[in-house]
């Protein structure tokens, strides 16, 4: 890219290309929000800091959201602390303080509860796929690290959001004509983080107006077979391709829609079909 890489210093077109705003469009935002204070060299030519490239990031993903442009450059000034996080065109903002200044002070409940908040605010898809595994990556590297008890802390969080995607798959789950579905752990042996995979399936389908009975988890591959109460089942589990093939292998022959989440290496099966990792193609793999 040139020296100015180096200096960290960068000119407008590399900011452009960063951010796809175009070079008049990041001079409007500049002159009329104040938007960004770049550097001026001695013939006026402008230049931009890391920090600049991530304000103009912060502004697209509002204004992806549907912000008009007063109200994203309003809410990256006034929340300065917030993340990017997401991948490609899917991207939003976070503000991890919040969380981790109530698990600093052993507020669980607390941060359970933004944890809430943001599940409320996005769909079960987005929410699955870039918001929870963002909140996992940031306490992983910058929260459970550098508190006391940090085992039980995270147990006890990680209960929290458990019972929170359990309650809402239990909202406004009895109305007639609803395709039943089991959404049910295979040898998961009560992980969490498995458990709240399943959990994450479960809202999906029943946000598509599925009703949906969940179970935690069965060891036995008997246990699937006789289910005529529910028009499909949605295992979950480890990617264990030795109990995989035997639970494959027990429901040949079944008439019933058998489907698959692994958590893991993905395996072919015969008699189920395997879903795939992208949260946001479950549901359209599933055929209700």
């Amino acid at each position: 890219m040139g020296n100015y890489q180096e200096s960290k210093q960068y000119p407008i077109r590399y900011i452009a290309e960063k951010t796809g705003v175009k070079p008049i469009t990041l001079r409007a935002w500049e002159n009329r929000y104040e938007l960004l204070i770049p550097q001026r060299t001695e013939k006026g030519h402008r230049f931009y800091s890391d920090e600049d490239v991530a304000l103009v990031q912060r502004v697209v993903a509002l204004l992806s959201q549907g912000y008009s442009i007063s109200k994203a450059v309003a809410a990256v000034k006034k929340y300065d602390e917030y993340e990017l996080v997401g991948e490609g065109q899917t991207k939003h903002l976070i503000n991890f303080e919040i969380m981790d200044n109530a698990i600093y002070k052993n507020n669980i409940s607390l941060a359970v509860r933004e944890v809430s908040d943001l599940y409320a605010l996005y769909s079960p898809e987005a929410f699955a796929q870039v918001i929870y595994p963002a909140i996992m990556t940031h306490l992983n590297q910058e929260v459970w690290p550098n508190i006391q008890h940090a085992e039980i802390a995270r147990d006890m969080f990680m209960d929290g959001v458990i019972l929170r995607l359990q309650q809402t798959v239990n909202e406004n789950n009895n109305h007639k004509d609803q395709k039943k579905a089991l959404v049910v752990g295979y040898r998961t042996a009560m992980i969490k983080n498995l458990v709240i995979h399943g959990l994450l399936i479960a809202n999906i389908l029943h946000v598509h107006g599925v009703k949906v009975h969940f179970c935690s988890g069965v060891s036995s591959k008997e246990s699937f077979k006789e289910l005529d109460s529910y028009d499909f089942v949605v295992m979950f589990g480890r990617s264990d391709e030795f109990y995989l093939g035997q639970l494959d292998h027990a429901l040949e022959g079944e008439d019933k829609p058998f489907y698959m989440s692994m958590v893991g290496k993905q395996h072919a099966l015969e008699n189920i079909t395997v879903l795939p990792s992208d949260y946001s193609e479950v549901f359209k793999q599933i055929k209700v």
